[in-house]
């Protein structure tokens, strides 16, 4: 399993990507934005990861770090300490540290022809050139990757796409698939606790699957009758 979310996750992720036929056939080719919003590194603590994170830790050192929040130890654990402490835990430290402002983190992927280049963990968005963006809250988000539909979460308000509105049903059709494969195809394990959906949302989630389905096949059978006439 792999902790979501981490840059770890989104290697994984970029590599279901790259083996998933679906996504091959779409053929998008856009560099989009996630935009994850009111990260709350205080609701977590170090000792929440899986039992064997901390293996190898002295005890006293154990006890300490267990209740301390992600967000005391971005503040009160320095480069040495992190240093010392196992890969997982330090690496989710540093990267909560360096790219986390404001409760926000901006996660940017490339895609060329149905290809996953390089999604990363970025701290300057403003530099980066991108035809859609994505943003939601984290637990959003971390609802999707357990397999909400994305696509219900649009329609509720919860997730918003920007870019060309012209061209939102593709924009709608890519985040489907592209949230499709991080709940199918990555094992993934959550950092934050996971919420239970409310009655309302239970039953907007569900009246939609099978329309977004048929949407998203739909859209796949188009992208490869025009793969069939394009000659590039």
């Amino acid at each position: 399993m792999v902790l979501y979310p981490s840059e770890q996750w989104l290697h994984e992720y970029c590599r279901a990507l790259n083996e998933s036929d679906d996504f091959e056939a779409f053929g998008f080719s856009e560099d989009v934005l996630l935009v994850v919003t009111d990260l709350r590194l205080d609701e977590f603590t170090i000792g929440d990861l899986s039992g064997d994170a901390l293996d190898g830790v002295p005890t006293d050192v154990r006890e300490r770090l267990s209740d301390m929040t992600l967000a005391e130890a971005v503040d009160s654990l320095d480069g040495s300490v992190r240093s010392s402490l196992p890969e997982s835990v330090g690496q989710l430290v540093d990267q909560a540290d360096r790219y986390v402002e404001n409760g926000t983190i901006f996660v940017y992927i490339e895609l060329d022809r149905g290809s996953c280049f390089g999604p990363a963990l970025v701290d300057d968005p403003a530099a980066l050139e991108y035809g859609a963006v994505f943003r939601a809250p984290a637990k959003t988000w971390q609802s999707i990757v357990a397999g909400r539909p994305a696509a219900a979460a649009v329609a509720s308000g919860d997730l918003e796409i920007f870019g060309n509105r012209l061209l939102l049903v593709k924009h709608l059709a890519e985040l489907q698939l592209l949230c499709d494969i991080a709940a199918e195809d990555v094992d993934s394990e959550f950092l934050f606790p996971t919420y239970d959906r409310s009655l309302c949302q239970f039953v907007l989630d569900e009246s939609l699957r099978k329309p977004i389905h048929v949407q998203k096949e739909l859209t796949r059978e188009a992208a490869l009758a025009l793969r069939s006439i394009t000659p590039f």
